[in-house]
């Protein structure tokens, strides 16, 4: 159960982090398909381009969660935190 609230914060941190770089740096990041991104912009009825920019952070920050999670799950939190385990005793 402990290390599922440690995945947990880990995914939420990374997201933020990652969602952060990701705005500060959009160059170092793949755009989207532009049919992909005037199929979202149609959908949610965006008009000005303040409304776009929030699709974007929305968009940026879903993405983000997405990569995170699959980081976290890739890691062996289980190794990691027995190996701490066992240094503290």
């Amino acid at each position: 159960m402990k290390a599922l609230y440690i995945k947990g914060i880990a995914i939420f941190i990374i997201t933020i982090i990652l969602g952060v770089f990701w705005l500060r740096n959009p160059q170092l990041f793949p755009k989207p398909p532009e049919d992909i991104a005037l199929f979202i912009i149609n959908f949610f009825g965006a008009e000005t381009q303040e409304s776009i920019a929030n699709i974007e952070l929305i968009y940026v920050f879903f993405v983000a969660a997405i990569m995170s999670t699959v980081i976290v799950t890739l890691i062996p939190y289980k190794k990691i935190l027995t190996s701490l385990s066992k240094r503290r005793s």
